[in-house]
């Protein structure tokens, strides 16, 4: 039997493959070397998401690895909602008796388990981000950026030509002609359309000739929040409004975007952003099952030659997503157009963007040329052949005709007459099956069969047909998915990326503030003369001495520390608990009278055959016969019974042993947490004294200080504060695992319902080894660095006060002071950094399944 291992990573956008080799039972990667000509390792299936490509690479194993007669075990490892895709796929009637699933030993969490908890980490992070950054250009997209994933915004861009219908599928998605409509090019602005908390308010917000100007809507009324009411643009606005003033808040929005638009388009100088933010309800569709904050962007067409500023105006507009996921709007004659390839190189280079979700739709799709029910295999692979899926296609292509979509949630009622008339004489082809036209557009939708035929099962049973048959369903339904579980992927590895770029810049900014120390440093010693020159050398040297045999010394003594902390439990150990806990069970569970009733049970049938055996009387043997099956049966009876308990007995010795074993593990760290404490703070208060000793004697053997002058700065010395050593617990990334509960939390008892100590022994000292080590590592980097900055401004004191008795260079030890202190409260705020970066790479990595 062939094995083969699934490896998916969704947060590195990576799957790879090993097989199992039957001579050394170890597992060897499938790759150029091993299988050049495997099709496993194309883009496709290395570099897709997973649930879109989880039936093709299902069957490339099959077609690779399986021979006639025995079935391939697939072993998978990654995320529990990707192996549950691939369960789906594999418990297909197609797949019996050819496929075997289970799970390896390490695993990844879903991303929108762990988003929370991200989100938690940013809350830390943002105050540390803008005190360092604030007046940083370099950094400013990375803080928009950042603000992006800790909001939690998904941002849809949808793409596309002009007059491909964007503005009326998008529409359709928000449920309310919002958006004007026109075949031809009005400006290049983005547009950001984002939900209304209230179903009755809704804003327009815009900057106008530089000045910010904000318009919100009710009911029935309007008012300018912010702009210059006296400018031609607010003006017209405002005449407007009086005309349509009891109209609804959808046309009245409609009606000021549309003045937005001309007046932009009939100035020679452009006096509006590029940037117009919309704030309304969204309708109908999923937006009454979904608390998603999706926010659509409605961006420039990318063929209009009058528009050549388009890309810079996307450019800006992207800047600051984390998660966007693009939407190509298209019609069906336009998929083999060739006028958009600059577009596709510039969605694929957008790092806000994830490419692995592009979605393409074919809008206006009842007036495509298409075959009665389905496309064909081969209409298929030739639509897929063409420019825009050739280049864009990774989700979906989706049929969906916006006007009739749009029409579903409105009833009917259009701003736009055209749209009106469209949608009246197309109502009996999306609502009358008996149609000799009937429509049904998701079944043309090209996506993984696997997850087709769920979609259009799903799509099926919804009894608005209007809603369901012209596609506007099934999109839905697929970006619902993408909000509420695919883009949580995209968001967790921003925000891993976004910390260590922050890392990055603060190290650079510590490396330019040494470098600025340095300088000065130099400039303030070259005007010392030779001799106490000499003298604050030899502090300087000392210091240095000092502190590389002092972290040498303290890490080690502190590791034997932490080694002695590990408490840890024998095999032997463990099992007389387990014994222990099981004889305790069987008293509660009265497991005896069990064993009496079964012994009872088994005497009556010995009972029965030997009065079978000795009767002298045909009539008798009936009357036995009866009584042997009876108790035959009640034997059988017992016996279950006895099994049955002595498998639940078995059952919650385990379950005890497990949380006598959580409950110490927790005792252990806590105890850890102490032990290493004071030892580190008790060698600290130890080496204080004699760090101010040595460099007292520094001052006592300099001939260059007069008796007076080492007296006071000796006294300066010894009345220095002592090392400050604290340590922030909260910033342990494991801290959860102390919670009583969490450790061990995923382990599972098998079919025996019985432990096995031995690896219960190896998992709870690996993980008390883990969590020490961890312990250790916080705390020691939290103590150098305490000891390093008080060393560090100890000798600054130290020289300062030497160079005071040159009034002349106290300005520039002043200066140095101010300095040194910039670069103590960056590098402890780095540490902090470094931390939640690991904390988020520990979130992120693989974790071991914990497997009885």
């Amino acid at each position: 039997m062939s094995v083969i291992k699934i490896i998916s990573n969704p947060y590195k956008k990576e799957i790879a493959y090993q097989s199992l080799s039957s001579q050394s039972n170890q597992w060897v990667p499938i790759n150029c070397e091993s299988n050049n000509n495997s099709r496993l390792l194309s883009d496709k299936m290395t570099t897709a998401f997973f649930p879109f490509v989880v039936k093709d690479i299902v069957d490339e194993i099959i077609c690779e690895y399986r021979d006639d007669s025995q079935a391939v075990e697939i072993v998978f490892e990654g995320t529990e909602d990707e192996f549950n895709d691939l369960k789906d796929v594999c418990s297909g009637e197609e797949y019996q008796g050819v496929i075997t699933l289970s799970k390896g030993e390490s695993y990844l969490e879903n991303a929108r388990d762990i988003l929370p908890d991200i989100n938690r980490i940013f809350n830390n992070v943002n105050s540390l981000v803008q005190t360092d950054f604030s007046d940083s250009q370099e950094i400013e997209a990375e803080i928009k950026r950042f603000v992006d994933v800790s909001e939690d915004k998904i941002p849809i861009c949808v793409l596309g030509n002009y007059s491909c219908g964007k503005s009326t599928f998008i529409n359709a998605l928000i449920g309310s002609e919002i958006l004007p409509a026109g075949d031809e090019p009005i400006t290049a602005k983005i547009y950001k359309i984002e939900r209304s908390s209230q179903p009755d308010r809704a804003s327009i917000s815009f900057e106008c000739d530089g000045n910010g100007t904000v318009i919100k809507f009710d009911e029935k009324s309007y008012r300018f929040v912010q702009g210059d009411l006296s400018h031609p643009l607010l003006m017209q606005l405002k005449e407007a409004f009086v005309e349509i003033n009891d109209e609804s808040l959808g046309i009245r929005v409609n009606k000021a975007i549309e003045i937005i638009n001309s007046f932009e388009a009939s100035s020679d100088v452009q006096q509006l952003s590029d940037l117009i933010e919309i704030v309304v309800p969204f309708a109908g569709g999923i937006w009454a099952q979904t608390k998603s904050n999706i926010v659509f962007f409605d961006t420039p067409g990318s063929n209009s030659a009058s528009n050549v500023r388009h890309l810079e105006v996307l450019k800006t507009a992207m800047a600051g997503f984390s998660d966007g996921l693009p939407i190509y709007v298209s019609e069906y004659d336009s998929l083999d157009s060739t006028d958009n390839e600059a577009l596709y190189h510039e969605i694929r280079s957008f790092k806000e963007l994830d490419d692995r979700f592009t979605m393409i739709i074919v809008n206006k799709a009842d007036c495509a040329h298409l075959p009665k029910d389905e496309i064909s295999e081969e209409g298929k692979q030739k639509l897929l052949s063409m420019s825009v899926p050739r280049n864009l296609y990774s989700e979906g292509i989706f049929f969906v005709s916006a006007i009739m979509g749009l029409g579903s949630k409105n009833s009917g009622d259009f701003v736009d007459e055209y749209y009106a008339e469209i949608f009246e004489s197309n109502i009996e082809k999306y609502t009358d099956k008996s149609s000799r036209f009937y429509k049904t557009l998701y079944r043309y939708n090209i996506m993984p069969e696997h997850l087709k035929q769920q979609l259009t099962a799903a799509s099926e049973r919804v009894s608005d047909l209007m809603y369901s048959n012209s596609g506007l369903y099934a999109l839905e339904q697929e970006l619902l998915t993408f909000a509420s579980k695919y883009s949580s992927y995209n968001k967790c590895q921003q925000a891993h990326l976004f910390l260590i770029k922050v890392i990055d810049l603060t190290s650079d900014k510590i490396d330019s503030k040494r470098q600025q120390k340095g300088e000065i440093k130099n400039t303030l010693i070259d005007k010392l003369d030779t001799k106490k020159r000499e003298l604050v050398g030899q502090i300087e040297d000392k210091s240095g001495q000092i502190k590389k045999e002092l972290i040498l010394d303290y890490k080690s003594s502190l590791m034997k520390t932490s080694e002695q902390a590990k408490v840890v439990y024998t095999v032997d150990e463990l099992d007389r608990l387990k014994t222990k806990f099981k004889i305790r069970q069987e008293e509660e569970d009265n497991i005896d009278s069990y064993q009496s009733a079964r012994q009872n049970a088994a005497k009556s049938i010995s009972g029965n055959v030997s009065k079978i055996i000795y009767s002298n009387y045909i009539s008798e043997l009936k009357e036995l016969g009866t009584e042997l099956v009876s108790s035959v049966k009640q034997t059988y009876d017992k016996n279950s019974e006895y099994n049955a308990v002595k498998k639940e007995i078995q059952s919650k010795a385990s379950d005890n042993l497990i949380d006598f074993v959580r409950e110490k593990f927790n005792s252990c760290i806590e105890s850890a947490k102490g032990i290493i404490s004071t030892t580190s703070i008790e060698y600290w208060k130890e080496k204080t004294v004699i760090i101010k000793e040595e460099l007292s004697q520094v001052v006592s053997d300099s001939p260059t200080l007069t008796d007076e002058q080492k007296s006071i700065l000796k006294d300066i010395i010894f009345d220095y504060k002592d090392i400050e050593t604290q340590i922030d617990y909260g910033l342990i990334s494991s801290k959860e695992n102390f919670e009583k509960g969490r450790i061990f939390g995923r382990w599972k008892i098998g079919k025996s319902h019985d432990i096995d100590v031995k690896k219960l022994c190896r998992e709870y000292e690996k993980k008390i080894n883990q969590n020490v080590d961890e312990i250790y590592d916080l705390l020691q980097k939290s103590h150098v660095q305490s000891m390093e900055i008080w060393l560090e401004e100890l000798v600054s004191l130290i020289i300062e006060n030497i160079v005071e008795y040159n009034s002349d260079l106290k300005s520039l030890t002043d200066e140095i002071r101010l300095v040194e202190n910039e670069i103590n409260q960056l590098a402890m705020r780095q540490s902090r950094l470094e931390r939640y970066t690991s904390d988020i790479g520990k979130m992120l990595g693989w974790k071991t399944e914990e497997m009885m």
